[in-house]
């Protein structure tokens, strides 16, 4: 028995061997591949795409040089946002009004701080399309205003002050602004604590339409008091299942009665796996009458945390 096991052992290793060697054999003797090259003909477009997808979505980006490298990099259409909050001057609503066409008063936007969006130059001088937000609202414009805990995130109280905040913002750089996204994220993003709107005190995405719904009526007619053109779009949610708020924008009475009211749809996909959301939103545009229609991805990553 010894001796078969020693046999069977030497045998065993023979055969590694042979199998090793023949391995080696065959991977030195393969025949080196050709060198070869690649060229791009950059003056030829046989694309299909659009020029925005080149584009990125940030906040505090405000140093030339960096701006510059995006640029040269080929990127070509920016968001980002105008804080309301951070532009109008802190008052009250009837301060305000007394000071709509007042030169000088809290209304006149020659008073108001407007280095929340001087980038604005910045990026639009090195040919940078922007879409810009309107985000957001002044706390004393909101509901539950009460220092020192207001929010920023509240429908307004008051729609006339709300539209002449909108309609001044964007005449003061009308021109340099390529398009108007309605608001950022309404989904869970808004506060309804006081309002007249149905608030359960959870995160009821559903919920948050009907505000952002009148949001989004008296923003577009703001700009659209001014400007019968510029894109405006939205609803911005942070998920991209929430198509059937493309549903309740296309279908809502005072929204259509603003002409040129919806001129593209956007939302937000942070997901490890994406998928193809962008063709449920054309449907639902699809559905309206508005064939391929314009679907922006404004903000996309693997993840929403900043620490990936």
């Amino acid at each position: 028995m010894y001796n078969l096991q020693a046999k069977n052992s030497r045998n065993k290793l023979i055969i590694l061997f042979i199998m090793a060697f023949t391995l080696f054999s065959i991977l030195i003797s393969k025949p080196a591949l050709a060198a070869t090259t690649v060229t791009a003909d950059f003056s030829v477009n046989n694309g299909t795409g659009h020029p925005d997808i080149f584009g990125g979505t940030e906040n505090v980006l405000n140093d030339t040089a960096k701006i510059d490298a995006l640029q040269q990099s080929g990127m070509s259409h920016v968001r980002r946002g105008a804080h309301l909050w951070l532009i109008a001057p802190d008052t009250t609503v009837s301060t305000y009004l007394a000071g709509i066409g007042v030169p000088g008063s809290v209304a006149d936007p020659n008073t108001w701080d407007w280095s929340d969006i001087a980038w604005i130059d910045d990026y639009y001088n090195r040919g940078i399309k922007i879409m810009l937000i309107m985000a957001e609202m002044p706390p004393w414009l909101g509901y539950q205003y009460a220092p020192p805990h207001t929010s920023s995130k509240s429908p307004p109280t008051n729609w006339v002050v709300y539209e002449d905040i909108v309609k001044k913002i964007y005449q003061r750089y009308q021109g340099k602004i390529a398009s108007v996204e309605i608001w950022n994220e309404p989904n869970c993003g808004m506060s309804l604590a006081g309002s007249p709107y149905p608030y359960s005190g959870g995160c009821i995405e559903d919920e948050y339409i009907a505000p952002y719904l009148d949001l989004y009526y008296h923003a577009a007619k703001a700009i659209r008091s001014v400007d019968a053109s510029i894109p405006i779009g939205g609803p911005a949610v942070s998920r991209p299942d929430n198509y059937h708020w493309a549903s309740h924008m296309f279908a809502n009475a005072n929204i259509a009665s603003v002409p040129n009211s919806i001129n593209f749809l956007s939302y937000h996909d942070y997901q490890l796996y994406s998928n193809e959301s962008v063709f449920h939103w054309q449907g639902v545009a699809a559905g309206y009458g508005r064939n391929d229609f314009p679907v922006y991805v404004t903000e996309w990553n693997y993840s929403a945390s900043y620490a990936l």
